[in-house]
């Protein structure tokens, strides 16, 4: 659920489903529902009328027609959940394609006819147009690019185009470093709003503790707590394909917080319903509203923090402790040894100028 849609709320069910109600403007005790959440076809139009105080009576979708973009879409995307769901990727990068999908297919064309509507043999201009579609947000018309390239390869084997323009067309995103690591006062502004025994609190010292990402942390809990040399530690495996599993020892910060908390409970991380997170995107959307409330923004005033600058931090913290490339990898799970080096080669070039620096004023 995204924390630009407002008096939007997601309910889970005895059966599992997640019932989306709205709540409408000006009126706080009147909620409509909606057939589907954010990321789903049509769901723009169900949530504004909804806000409005308009019901809009459901239809079941159409199977898609044979040969259209939305056929392609939905077929992979078919595909790609069995697979998921098989462990062979993770669900965070189904969800993602998803979204990027999803967005692709819901655009107009100058007939205002959607694009999932038209020919899966797309031109140049229509993936030109999705990109734009994006604006400023070049790293996500990147991820929707990376989403098309990927339905297209897979259905060029299954009777669709085998030489679309989308799997030659290249990126215009430029990289801006990714998240941003937290400092020493991004901490202390944070645990300064959120005291001892609040959930908030409890996150930022489990990220603190594990280096993990968003997508392990809804599921971590109780069971998998361990021991290290006789001392409290978490093992677990992370869900991102071709992580090696992670063992850390207990921070003293997390052992205090845990005090403060119900430990019975399956998962460590819970809504204010007391139920475990539904999803990491769930999760994410609380952690950003966290960092609000402590008010570590950018000037559009959102969140410019996030789990993967905690990671991100302890990262570069242990390599500027001088820890090795292995020791840094068996703490994040990587299985890549050229993305762990990016840290240590960060803090080796730190030390080299303060030895230069050094050797410089001994000289003068």
């Amino acid at each position: 659920m995204k924390c630009e849609y407002k008096g939007l709320l997601s309910d889970r069910m005895k059966s599992g489903n997640t019932r989306w109600r709205v709540r409408v403007e000006g009126q706080r005790n009147r909620k409509i529902t909606i057939p589907m959440g954010p990321g789903k076809p049509g769901f723009d139009a169900y949530y504004r009328a909804a806000r409005r105080g308009e019901e809009i009576e459901h239809v079941k979708p159409t199977k898609p027609t044979k040969g259209t973009f939305d056929a392609l879409c939905e077929n992979y995307l078919a595909w790609l959940k069995v697979q998921a769901v098989g462990g062979n990727y993770s669900m965070s990068t189904y969800e993602g394609r998803l979204r990027a999908l999803n967005h692709a297919r819901e655009l107009r064309d100058i007939d205002q006819d959607r694009f999932g509507s038209l020919n899966v043999d797309l031109p140049t201009d229509a993936f030109i147009a999705i990109w734009d579609s994006y604006g400023v947000q070049t790293g996500a018309a990147d991820n929707c690019f990376k989403a098309l390239r990927a339905a297209y390869s897979w259905g060029a084997d299954r009777g669709y185009p085998k030489h679309s323009d989308i799997l030659t067309m290249k990126s215009k995103h430029k990289s801006k470093g990714g998240a941003v690591a937290w400092t020493d006062n991004d901490v202390e502004k944070y645990l300064s709003r959120h005291g001892p025994g609040t959930m908030a609190r409890l996150w930022f010292a489990l990220a603190d503790c594990t280096a993990g990402r968003i997508g392990d942390m809804p599921d971590m809990g109780p069971p998998h707590v361990t021991e290290v040399d006789g001392k409290p530690a978490i093992t677990w495996q992370p869900k991102k394909k071709g992580s090696s599993k992670v063992t850390v020892l207990m921070t003293e910060m997390l052992l205090t917080e845990l005090e403060n908390h119900d430990v019975d409970r399956g998962t460590f991380l819970t809504t204010v319903f007391g139920k475990p997170f539904a999803s990491s995107g769930s999760l994410d959307n609380r952690v950003r509203e966290w960092i609000v409330q402590a008010k570590i923004t950018g000037k559009n005033g959102k969140a410019n923090r996030s789990q993967h600058g905690v990671r991100k931090g302890v990262a570069k913290l242990l390599a500027k402790l001088g820890a090795t490339e292995y020791e840094i990898m068996t703490t994040l799970g990587h299985s890549d040894p050229q993305t762990t080096r990016i840290y240590t080669k960060e803090a080796e070039r730190e030390r080299m100028a303060i030895s230069a620096a050094q050797k410089r004023m001994r000289k003068t």
